[in-house]
């Protein structure tokens, strides 16, 4: 389920993407943009930034068993790495990989949100700019959950 989260989120996002420029007329957002927009996409991007975000937040916050040592930043990329793939214990180098790639995956998804934000401004789909406060709020936990415990 949460490889899936992610496949909708980057789906829909570039989908998303994709569509906040084909609405533009000469440029600008006309006022009845959301006739040209599938409703459904908009709230599922907003709702799968969130939920993505989240999961990385969780997965950051996992605190270690009593026996290892405190959480350390590559132990957190294990802990997300483990939500996507149950990989054979010992092989915590892949969980460590795959948790790279999925927080990776959702941070170029995010500031690409926000740049096009940024870009478009006044002229922005309602569905990027949901997208891009999404994840600007996420991004607090996120940054405090990896950077808290042992570095």
């Amino acid at each position: 389920m949460v490889l899936l989260a992610l496949v909708g989120f980057i789906v829909s996002s570039l989908f998303m993407f994709y569509q906040s420029f084909t609405v533009l007329e000469d440029g600008k957002l006309p006022e009845n943009y959301m006739a040209h927009m599938n409703v459904a996409v908009v709230y599922l991007s907003s709702l799968l930034t969130a939920l993505v975000g989240g999961i990385v937040a969780a997965a950051f916050g996992i605190s270690q068993s009593v026996d290892q040592r405190l959480p350390s930043k590559e132990n957190k990329l294990q802990a997300l790495g483990a939500l996507t793939h149950s990989a054979p214990m010992g092989n915590e180098k892949n969980r460590s990989k795959y948790g790279f790639f999925y927080a990776l995956a959702y941070i170029l998804i995010g500031v690409t949100a926000v740049v096009l934000w940024i870009i478009l401004e006044g002229d922005a789909t309602q569905g990027i700019a949901n997208m891009a406060t999404s994840f600007l709020g996420m991004m607090v936990p996120i940054m405090a959950s990896f950077f808290s415990g042992n570095n």
